[in-house]
């Protein structure tokens, strides 16, 4: 089995578990919505002062017809699409995932007029189909980061808005620290920094307008719901591990050694980091 399929196979266990699990989630997709808004009402006058996207060198052209056309890669269970959708009423926004059964999931919640089942590497789309591409914490999962954005670049319209957020290296630093501490650990997926996807933005011919990186810190009573929240929402698929895999007792040595080294400061668990980067590009 494939990374990919693994990855596919991971996230529609977790679509039923999925929303009620999916609080950093929620989160995440409700700040990225706000910088779309922000940014696409800045140039229509309608901005007010609470977020100016920095180094704004060019204006949003608008719609190419009175209708915003938004696409949401990776859409999961459909919390940006809900968030854009209130963000961008008169939007319409398509939805496309990996996973048919998030689409699932996603076709319950408000905002979107058409779901697609597609891979991220290659969408289904025709060249130039939306004014706004957006996507949140998908596309560290794509086993070809370069493909991902030049399918985007390709789908989206000339002067249109490419806007994603993603987790960078730092993400969970507390819990690889402990594993890799008992045994030989993998990662399950390669985490770039904001450096090095800027790099690829810009070979894929877009003009980055902000990036920014966001540490969130989120506290767990201990490290056996930590992992538990994460297979509910389908980010632990298969992790790679040299030897016997994390067995019970490497489990609870685990937890031992994450509860010493990286306690919540009240004493009412453990803390673990996520590294949320923010990106915001017009292709010219």
């Amino acid at each position: 089995m494939t990374d990919k399929e693994r990855i596919k196979k991971s996230f529609s266990r977790a679509a039923g578990t999925y929303d009620a699990h999916s609080g950093l989630q929620r989160e995440v997709a409700s700040l990225l919505a706000e910088r779309i808004r922000a940014y696409i009402n800045s140039y229509a006058g309608a901005m007010g002062p609470a977020w100016t996207p920095a180094y704004a060198t060019a204006p949003f052209p608008g719609p190419s017809s009175q209708v915003l056309y938004v696409l949401d890669v990776g859409c999961g269970t459909g919390w940006v699409i809900e968030a854009l959708g209130r963000a961008l009423p008169d939007a319409r926004i398509c939805g496309s995932d990996i996973s048919l059964a998030m689409l699932g999931k996603a076709r319950e919640k408000p905002g979107a007029t058409a779901l697609v089942a597609s891979d991220c590497e290659a969408l289904p789309f025709a060249d130039d189909s939306f004014d706004v591409i957006a996507s949140s914490l998908t596309y560290q999962w794509s086993g070809d980061l370069r493909a991902s954005i030049r399918e985007a670049v390709r789908t989206l319209r000339s002067g249109g808005l490419f806007a994603f957020s993603t987790l960078g290296p730092s993400t969970m630093r507390e819990l690889y620290e402990c594993y890799s501490s008992i045994c030989e650990y993998q990662r399950p997926v390669e985490l770039r920094g904001p450096d090095e996807i800027r790099g690829l933005m810009e070979e894929a011919g877009l003009e980055a307008v902000t990036i920014e990186n966001v540490r969130i810190v989120k506290n767990y009573p201990h490290l056996m719901r930590l992992a538990r929240t994460l297979k509910n929402i389908g980010a632990s698929p298969n992790r790679i591990i040299k030897g016997s895999g994390l067995s019970g007792a490497l489990l609870k040595e685990a937890g031992r050694v994450y509860a010493q080294r990286h306690p919540a400061p009240d004493g009412t668990g453990i803390l673990a980091t996520y590294d949320v980067i923010y990106l915001l590009a017009r292709k010219g």
